[in-house]
């Protein structure tokens, strides 16, 4: 029984026969060609085989390269949204406070008068100075019949030997406020003269009356030519200077407290 070749092309024995045929002097040249043929198609087959096995190994490497990477980004991702979750947060509570700060501004500013005009206490002792502003803006909301206790009072600016600085008054609500600015014209029947009151105000709401104000000082009046002119006391042009140089257009004429 004649035993069988192993049947694979890269079997070490067929290509061994293949080659004693091709060396075989009796055969006819046709068949030796064959076979160098063959030994050659083997070699190109063996070659091809490996490289097969070498692009599946690297198939292989490149797949589980590839989950790695997927997994890498997948957790990327999610560290990503949370990061972008938590900023969404923190804006939202940003522009919480930020609202929570504007309207609480916009509270104290709706609560708040200032008054100009009030001495300043000579004392070197800072409590004595501050209870002396506090008993004379008492005696000035007495006289307006405005019936609270002011909040908050305080001197605003750095002390000026010229001329005493403004004074906050922070009401307890804003009807207070109100009733203070409606009632401020009675302040011209005062004990003492050159206090002035008036709401306060936004830094661009002064700077956009100070620009009225200084238009109109600026702006020509009408001059009637036929008319005799008006002579003006030394106080009244005292009110004026005082007038144009310390208060807003707003603020009501009224006494100076000694």
């Amino acid at each position: 029984m004649r035993s069988r070749v192993e049947s694979s092309p890269q079997s070490p024995a067929r290509t061994e026969g293949l080659k004693q045929l091709s060396s075989d002097e009796s055969l006819p040249p046709y068949c030796k060609l064959l076979a160098d043929v063959l030994i050659d198609t083997k070699k190109e087959l063996a070659d091809l085989a490996r490289q097969c096995r070498d692009i599946l190994a690297e198939n292989r490497s490149l797949i589980k390269e590839n989950l790695l990477l997927r997994k890498q980004i997948s957790s990327l991702m999610s560290c990503n949204t949370l990061s972008e979750s938590q900023g969404h947060v923190e804006v939202a509570s940003s522009n919480l406070i930020s609202s929570d700060t504007a309207s609480a501004v916009d509270a104290d500013l709706q609560r708040s008068i200032v008054i100009a005009g009030v001495p300043e206490y000579r004392s070197l002792n800072s409590v004595e100075r501050a209870n002396h502003d506090y008993q004379c803006i008492c005696s000035i909301l007495s006289f307006l019949d405005i019936e609270c206790i002011p909040s908050v009072v305080y001197r605003m600016g750095v002390r000026n030997s010229n001329r005493p600085r403004l004074i906050k008054v922070v009401m307890p609500s804003s009807k207070f406020q109100r009733q203070a600015v409606q009632r401020a014209p009675r302040l011209r029947f005062f004990s003492h003269k050159g206090v002035y009151l008036r709401p306060s105000l936004t830094k661009e709401e002064r700077e956009r009356r100070r620009k009225e104000r200084l238009g109109s000082l600026s702006s020509p009046q009408d001059v009637n030519v036929g008319s005799a002119p008006v002579s003006l006391s030394s106080s009244s042009h005292r009110d004026q200077s005082t007038d144009v140089n310390n208060v807003s257009t707003n603020v009501v004429r009224a006494g100076n407290l000694s």
